[in-house]
């Protein structure tokens, strides 16, 4: 699926299944995730703006490069566990940057003026020389046991119209922060560069 332009849908903007390749499209402006991709997929070069949910969503063991990801209403790219994640832009998204589940290469990534973490990065990742700046905090790890994911729900008026209302937020069951060598609550304003999950160093 490539080169298009996917706006302003009620839900879902473009939702794929596993072994998929999703390519240069445009998604903007959706009731909900703007891409939802399945495992074992190809995400490349996208863009996805002010979608209501996640910018973009991708399933286990894809590989997720060329992002632009900005002013979405929960996370910009959420990835689980598996991905390959490098060359991405996540800016002004209403909750995290880049939110990844455990066993992710998170690299050369950017995330910067998000709501939450700019980096929010399960437990064992790997995380390399990606920039941060001006989120809260700039890097978050932790641990995360895996949930389902929640999905809209559709709701029929009394005119027999349809419309799409967003699922209970998704409640993360056991989460602990891990200790790093330098505090994860970065100040705005100051990128944060990491060599490797827990060994975390700031750059004036």
């Amino acid at each position: 699926m490539t080169d298009l332009r996917v706006l302003n849908n009620s839900a879902i903007g473009i939702r794929v299944g596993d072994f998929s390749t999703v390519r240069d499209n445009v998604v903007a402006d959706n009731g909900w995730d703007g891409i939802q991709c399945a495992g074992n997929s190809s995400v490349t070069g996208n863009t996805a703006r002010s979608n209501g949910h996640d910018g973009i969503y991708v399933g286990f063991g894809s590989t997720v490069t060329g992002h632009t990801v900005r002013g979405n209403s929960h996370d910009g790219l959420d990835v689980e566990s598996g991905c390959t994640v490098f060359g991405n832009t996540a800016t002004g998204n209403a909750s995290n940057g880049i939110e990844a589940e455990a066993g992710t290469n998170l690299t050369t990534n950017t995330a910067w003026n998000n709501t939450a973490a700019g980096l929010s990065v399960a437990c064992p990742s790997n995380v390399l020389g990606n920039t941060a700046t001006g989120n809260a905090p700039n890097l978050e790890p932790h641990r995360l046991r895996v949930q389902r994911r929640p999905q809209p729900r559709a709701v029929i008026d009394s005119g027999g119209r349809r419309s799409w209302t967003p699922a209970a937020p998704l409640r993360r069951a056991s989460r602990r922060r891990e200790e790093l060598e330098a505090s994860s609550a970065d100040r705005p304003g100051r990128d944060l560069v990491a060599p490797a999950l827990g060994d975390c160093t700031r750059r004036e």
